[in-house]
């Protein structure tokens, strides 16, 4: 098991049963490597899409949309590598991104029957 030992202005909490003081690591949430794979940048799109879709009144679909394109460009940025191939790559990465995250059979279904 991963050492949890303190650094310099991070926060502290104790655990509830153990009493054992846990570091707090904000960086283990969501860093540069979470958007390494598609399945966690589906997953993100699909959480963000499920929290904003009661707030707005565009459709689920173009939520989803719309966050793939802000998390493509997003790991586009993180990477910090700007080349011909990955701007191509970051802007055809927003498909499978918005497939997985809404449901890949209902959004070609939906497609398929407009």
């Amino acid at each position: 098991m991963a050492e949890n030992k303190k650094t310099d202005n991070e926060p502290v909490v104790k655990d509830a049963v153990t009493q054992n003081e846990l570091v707090i690591k904000f960086s283990e949430f969501i860093g540069k490597d979470t958007f390494s794979s598609l399945a966690s940048c589906a997953t993100i799109v699909g959480l963000l899409v499920q929290f904003f879709k009661g707030f707005s009144e565009i459709p689920p679909l173009g939520l989803s949309i719309i966050f793939s394109i802000v998390i493509s460009g997003l790991k586009l940025i993180l990477s910090g590598d700007y080349r011909r191939e990955n701007l191509i790559l970051a802007i055809l990465n927003v498909v499978p991104i918005a497939l997985t995250a809404s449901g890949g059979y209902d959004f070609v279904n939906k497609i398929a029957t407009a």
